[in-house]
């Protein structure tokens, strides 16, 4: 059997590191007059009866078939805030990371044009703002744990040196906490608002 090395030379990088699934969600901006840079951060509280309810999140969901991530960031937050896309400017991407369940998350930042605090209450339990330039100047809170190797009865240690003594290496994570009066905001979300702050101080 021939090897068509030709078409070999023609295969692109494959991402091997997370599920092909992957998420986008929108980090909302919403004119301030009260604020000195003329911004609020709008953040959701998830509903009872979806996942993770309770938690504060940006608006954001799962990236479809066929479609672009900043294409999911427009559409999950024109449904979970009841407005059209339209309305919504989106300004830039902001970062790539590693969600819950493997999953990529990617991060876009965009203005809500005449916003009127509305929501869906199907997916969303309320809606809160947080001035932009009180989180530019917050410090969050920073925790580190480490992740490992669950060891399973069934795991053919046999097969590799070592055995069950072999070094599995552990993953280290910070996670980020961000208390405020409407609750504390982490994981993911905190991830993400970090990443953005980080780049909007620079300007």
């Amino acid at each position: 059997m021939a090897l068509d090395f030709e078409g070999l030379r023609k295969h692109k990088m494959e991402d091997l590191t997370a599920s092909k699934k992957a998420s986008a969600v929108l980090i909302p901006l919403v004119k301030d007059e009260r604020d000195e840079t003329g911004f609020s951060v709008l953040f959701e509280v998830r509903a009872e009866g979806i996942g993770q309810a309770g938690e504060i999140c940006f608006p954001g969901g799962r990236i479809e078939e066929d479609e672009a991530g900043e294409e999911a960031a427009i559409r999950e937050t024109s449904e979970e805030l009841l407005i059209e896309p339209d309305t919504i400017e989106l300004l830039a991407p902001i970062a790539e990371q590693m969600g819950p369940k493997n999953r990529k998350v990617k991060s876009y930042v965009g203005i809500l044009h005449n916003y009127k605090m509305t929501y869906s209450e199907d997916e969303v339990a309320r809606v809160f703002t947080l001035p932009l330039s009180w989180l530019m100047k917050y410090e969050p809170i920073s925790a580190k744990t480490t992740y490992s190797v669950d060891e399973s009865d069934d795991f053919p240690y046999e097969l590799i040196p070592g055995g069950r003594s072999y070094p599995f290496s552990k993953r280290e994570r910070t996670f980020w906490f961000y208390k405020t009066s409407e609750g504390t905001i982490w994981g993911i979300t905190a991830e993400a608002l970090r990443e953005f702050l980080r780049i909007v101080v620079k300007l």
